[in-house]
């Protein structure tokens, strides 16, 4: 529905923005000086409080009402809030007079008033009944500026002036105005409904008589989908279809927009073909007659069941009511004033009109009185729908019928305080609470709204756990954050700064991108409708890992040196790799301390890096995996069990070797000349013979594949020795001799 359409609805008081029904109880009375037992014409005489007959009334775009006093030949209109008329049509500006066509008729008079309609400009349309005509009048005046039915003649009140015809009229009880500002009349003698274009006073449409504007017959054709009786009671709905209340065939018949066929009947059982009163048995889908017809917003209708001396009211498509006023709220009686003249009951109620708030007017006829049913409060939304349960928060109750408010609940305890904004917004201060859903409940004069669930007070959030509970300072870090009562949480900070982004996943465990931070603790604060954590100290920025020098700095590929690496920033490293191999026995001795073996690696320089929880820092220097070295050659390669010889090494990977070795024992003097080269002097040797010659640096240690020979050197006699070689000597000497003297014979 467009907003002009529903602006223009409401002011004629054909639709409300009503959501629930109203009290099947008045709260207010016109015509009986505020009394609800009475039902006395003229009570105190004919005056701006008294009714005798009246037949209509409609709202007017500032909440006030118009009745048509039908047998006083007037109508009257009551501010809003009044029950005293503050301004009389048709009798010449007096409250005591009530004659028929008061000074002659004229565009002042009137006779026998019925049923009317407001437009959007806020002028008023009568259906002048006694005098075949419809008058117009502007807004505020009491003269009106365009007739209906007379030829534009105010001064004539004949029946089908000049013949049956789209001009002419004859006994019109009913008006309604479309959203384009035409106008209906039911032309009850004439057995159809006119439509008028906006403006004009020669109609363009014509139902009931088969599209023919010059017959006047009752059921023509037969009754039908297309066929009217008398007509009392029309209405037109948000999509431009019409309402037409069928008097004497006691149904209710609904027409498509521009269409002249009806597609649903009220009070017939569905069928287009009967008029029986009461078909079937008085029930919730039966009519004896109808007074007046009304559209509420949600498209449900209601009827004034005028020989039933009750109001209908159908849901939106449903030929079956669901609710009754007037019968003490049932649908199988149809006594006149029911228990009584009250404030419940009814007798030939007809025009009817609904409110802004969704409260219902009834013209109650013979009861010389007007009635209005207060509506029942209903309650759409709340906002927000939460809050914590130590109360104190304001929220928006957004719904219907909220005028006259005299309390407002949440979850059985009243506001703390609460102002009636409109008649579809009320402000509450909540009172405090249990954790859990709370019922919003409004109590107007026309009752309380029912049960409902659109608020809860919320438990205060706690958070027990961070993972992971530390992070660089740069943010970034997604953190699980574990607690209770997370539902609905509306803000997530660390150490007072809005996550970048969050999600609750459930009600105790969120998700957070860590905002950018100050090395140190962070409070993490979790907020929810039921209020904020407490602070905490579960989460921290790490300022960075800085490693100052690692050593050795070096090592064989085959890894296995166990090196220290020093710095800051140490406490929870997860890891640390060497050429993206992982260290093993990985130890944090303190924040600035780490021991760990070296993994495998290649030759040549190699990146360490540290990972912490505030991420992954590379050290300024490289490790170096150095190859074991290899002793290809030594010169010379013998020398004397004693030792002291001056020897050259000659191989490959020398560079920072640390021993030589010769068969177990170090070499002195120790010199690496290059990488290739090395000379030492040999350590002593317990025996002679070949032993092994190894080289050790960073990289390892050498193959024993190279050997250096001890020998043994020729020994220096004893004094001793020397007297047992000159004795042996001489003897040789003597026996040499004395070979010599003898000679054989």
């Amino acid at each position: 529905m467009n907003r002009l359409l529903l602006v223009l609805l409401l002011w004629l008081g054909l639709i409300s923005q009503a959501m629930a029904l109203p009290s099947t109880t008045a709260t207010v009375v016109y015509g009986q000086l505020g009394s609800f037992t009475t039902n006395t014409a003229n009570n105190g005489g004919i005056s701006a409080d008294s009714l005798d007959g009246n037949y209509g009334v409609v709202r007017d775009a500032t909440g006030g009402l118009y009745v048509s006093d039908y047998n006083n030949n007037r109508v009257l209109h009551y501010p809003a809030g009044s029950t005293i008329a503050d301004r009389v049509y048709g009798q010449g500006g007096s409250f005591t007079t009530n004659t028929q066509n008061n000074g002659g008729i004229s565009a002042n008079s009137l006779w026998g008033p019925r049923l009317m309609a407001t437009d959007s400009d806020g002028g008023l349309y009568v259906a002048d009944y006694r005098n075949s005509r419809v008058l117009h009048y502007p807004a505020g005046s009491t003269t009106a500026d365009r007739v209906y039915g007379q030829g534009g003649i105010f001064t004539t009140g004949t029946v089908n002036k000049g013949g049956i015809s789209a001009n002419s009229l004859a006994g019109p009880t009913s008006v309604a105005v479309d959203s384009d500002g035409g106008l209906y009349v039911g032309d009850l003698v004439n057995f159809r409904v006119l439509h008028y274009p906006a403006g004009s006073t020669t109609a363009d449409r014509v139902y009931g008589q088969g599209g023919s504007f010059i017959t006047m017959t009752p059921n023509k054709g037969g009754i039908s989908a297309n066929s009217l009786a008398q007509t009392q009671g029309l209405a037109v709905d948000s999509a431009g279809g019409l309402y037409v209340g069928d008097l004497t065939n006691n149904r209710v018949l609904h027409y498509p927009a521009g269409s002249t066929t009806a597609d649903r009947v009220y009070g017939q059982g569905g069928i287009f073909t009967t008029n029986t009163p009461n078909n079937g048995g008085i029930s919730a889908n039966s009519l004896n007659g109808v007074g007046g017809v009304v559209v509420d917003s949600t498209g449900g209708l209601y009827v004034s069941d005028i020989g039933n001396h009750r109001i209908l009211h159908y849901p939106a498509g449903s030929t079956t009511a669901d609710w009754v006023s007037g019968q003490g709220g049932s649908f199988t009686t149809r006594t006149q004033n029911n228990e009584g003249i009250s404030a419940n009951s009814l007798y030939l109620p007809r025009q009817i009109v609904l409110d802004s708030d969704g409260g219902l007017y009834v013209a109650d006829t013979n009861n010389n009185r007007a009635l209005y049913y207060p509506a029942v409060p209903a309650v759409s939304a709340v906002s927000p729908d939460a809050g914590p349960s130590a109360g104190g928060t304001s929220i928006t109750i957004t719904g219907t019928g909220f005028t006259g408010a005299t309390a407002v609940t949440v979850g059985g305890s009243a506001c703390d305080s609460f102002s009636v904004d409109s008649a579809t917004s009320i402000t509450c201060t909540t009172p405090a609470g249990t954790p859990g859903a709370a019922s919003i409940l409004v109590t107007t004069p026309g009752g309380t709204n029912a049960a409902n669930t659109l608020y809860a007070y919320a438990p205060v959030p706690a958070v027990t756990a961070v993972s992971p509970g530390a992070g660089p300072t740069a943010g970034g870090t997604s953190i699980t954050i574990t607690g209770t009562g997370f539902t609905s949480a509306t803000a997530v900070t660390v150490g007072g700064s809005a996550c970048d982004s969050f999600s609750v996943d459930s009600a105790t465990s969120i998700t957070c991108t860590t905002p950018a931070g100050s090395a140190g603790s962070a409070s993490i604060l979790v907020t929810t409708p039921g209020g904020t954590n407490a602070a905490n100290t579960l989460y921290a920025y790490e300022s960075g890992v800085v490693i100052t020098s690692v050593a050795p700095d070096n090592g064989s590929t085959e890894g296995g040196t166990i090196i220290t690496i020093t710095g800051s920033g140490f406490t929870g490293a997860t890891s640390v790799t060497i050429g993206g191999q992982a260290c093993t026995n990985l130890i944090v001795i303190s924040d600035s301390i780490l021991t760990c073996t070296s993994p495998p690696g290649v030759p040549g320089n190699a990146t360490i890096e540290i990972t912490t929880p505030a991420g992954a820092t590379t050290a300024p220097t490289e490790y170096v995996y150095t190859p074991a070295p290899v002793v290809s050659a030594v010169a010379p390669d013998t020398g004397p069990l004693t030792g002291g010889t001056a020897i050259t090494l000659t191989g490959s990977d020398f560079t920072g070797a640390t021993a030589v070795t010769i068969g177990g024992n170090a070499c002195t003097n120790l010199v690496v000349v290059s990488a290739t080269t090395i000379t030492c002097t040999t350590p002593a040797s317990s025996s002679a013979g070949s032993a092994s010659i190894l080289v050790t640096t960073p990289g390892g240690t050498s193959a024993a594949t190279t050997v250096f020979t001890y020998t043994a050197a020729n020994p220096i006699p004893t004094l001793g020795e020397w007297a047992q070689i000159m004795m042996m000597l001489s003897l040789m000497a003597m026996a040499g001799w004395k070979s010599r003297r003898i000679k054989p014979g």
